[in-house]
């Protein structure tokens, strides 16, 4: 089975006061149709760059990213992207900030009106149509932001710390609305996320990134079906090998990261 998304040999560099400043290095990896992989390392090691890299909204790195084999040259309908900060437009309702998506679909206004509704329904937002985001809880307004990412029906959804602005009981509750969202709809999902516990609950592969450049350093499978138990000392094991991996043996110095204020 092709992957959805093939990322072959990727490296990335910024020029930063006139010197060469290298981001990524060598970066390979496949995410299949319909498979949940996350993304995790510390500050500057360059995952949010990546982010940005497939998602089309950064270009001139070497390498090759393909959706379905075919390389990404900008911005597409095949990809959807939520951030940590939702995005919400402020002078438009729930609904219009949702439907802004399919400006560049060729499709009547009652197929859109359509696919709001049923993109509203799948995030839990029916009734909050005519809201305006500064209405919305934190929570709700990331929820209308996944809607929108959704709504072009895309092979792949890219998520930068989607739950990183939020509380911590919000954040959980989300993160069980995601998994729900996704075992639904099947996209395929790539989430870069600081926390470990979070992209072991979600995600079938966790791949770790670190060093500087930032390069992929293991990939942990999380072979246990969805949806999950968060108790499960199985989720635990695999989130304590990745943390001894990013923090390393407690007598360990630390090791200064050195990364463009651009990359993440």
């Amino acid at each position: 089975m092709r992957a959805a998304l093939q990322v072959r040999g990727v490296r990335k560099a910024y020029e930063l006061h006139g010197r060469t400043l290298p981001v990524l290095a060598d970066i390979d990896l496949d995410l299949e149709p319909g498979q949940f992989v996350s993304i995790v390392g510390a500050s500057g090691c360059g995952k949010s760059t990546l982010l940005r890299l497939i998602a089309g909204l950064e270009g001139d790195y070497a390498g090759q990213i393909q959706i379905d084999g075919v390389p990404i040259t900008g911005p597409g309908l095949e990809r959807g992207i939520v951030f940590q900060d939702h995005r919400l437009l402020p002078w438009l309702t729930v609904a219009d900030n949702v439907r802004i998506a399919l400006l560049n679909r060729p499709i009547t206004a009652e197929a859109a009106a359509s696919l709001v509704r049923e993109h509203l329904a799948l995030v839990g937002l029916q009734g909050f149509e005519t809201a305006y985001p500064h209405q919305l809880s934190g929570g709700m307004a990331q929820r209308a932001a996944i809607a929108r990412a959704l709504i072009n029906d895309p092979k792949v959804l890219l998520l930068d710390e989607p739950f990183g602005a939020l509380d911590a009981l919000t954040r959980i509750r989300l993160q069980g609305e995601l998994q729900r969202i996704w075992l639904r709809n099947r996209s395929a999902m790539l989430m870069v996320t600081h926390d470990v516990r979070e992209a072991v609950y979600l995600s079938d592969l966790v791949i770790v990134m670190g060093g500087s450049p930032g390069r992929i350093v293991s990939r942990a499978r999380v072979p246990l079906p969805h949806p999950r138990d968060r108790a499960l000392a199985e989720l635990r094991e695999i989130e304590e090998e990745i943390l001894s991996q990013l923090i390393g043996p407690a007598d360990a110095p630390a090791n200064p990261v050195v990364a463009a204020t651009t990359a993440a």
